[in-house]
């Protein structure tokens, strides 16, 4: 991503922070409000992760950021650790896609 992408991305989820919190503030009095800004916040993570596996597939290489070094798996020298990854993450945004959709639908919420 560029650091076009990145402003803007961090913009949305400010503003959608701001108002999940006039709704906890009671500002906004209606939940659905609510459930559809966390839904929006979570389907957007959610769906980062899962292009990320997918940019790693089609290069075929995934880097992971762990702690002051940068790890690169590569699918032919590493096959192990890349699927590892690949699998993790790919589960990872699964789920929070997941509770993004169970959120939005969650029957005491409307």
């Amino acid at each position: 991503m560029s650091q076009r992408n990145n402003i803007i991305a961090c913009s949305v989820i400010i503003v959608l922070s701001i108002l999940f919190g006039l709704y906890s503030w009671g500002i906004i009095k209606s939940p659905i409000y609510a459930a559809v800004v966390v839904f929006i916040i979570l389907s957007t993570i959610g769906a980062y992760i899962l292009y990320s596996v997918f940019d790693s597939l089609r290069r075929g290489a995934i880097s992971i950021n762990a702690k002051a070094s940068i790890s690169v798996y590569d699918r032919r020298t590493n096959p192990v650790g890349f699927w590892f990854y690949i699998f993790l993450f790919t589960l990872i945004g699964l789920m929070v896609c997941g509770m993004a959709i169970y959120i939005l639908f969650h029957p005491h919420l409307h």
